[in-house]
């Protein structure tokens, strides 16, 4: 819901002072942040692992991590 919110205020924003119409600014803006949030996904699976950082992690009986 924010990341909807800031695109379109910032789709809004971009498009007051020109010609273009708002939905290019509203569609890029969209895709960039969908972007930064699987790159930042992708590298928190490839240091952590599928379950995340250690804390996170359910313990087993002997005290290790799942």
């Amino acid at each position: 819901m924010v990341f909807a919110d800031a695109s379109i205020e910032g789709g809004i924003l971009l498009a007051v002072g020109s010609s273009i119409p708002i939905s290019p600014y509203v569609t890029t803006i969209s895709f960039t942040i969908y972007a930064v949030c699987r790159l930042a996904g992708s590298y928190r699976t490839r240091r952590w692992g599928p379950g995340g950082p250690p804390s996170n992690r359910p313990e087993r009986q002997d005290g290790n991590c799942y």
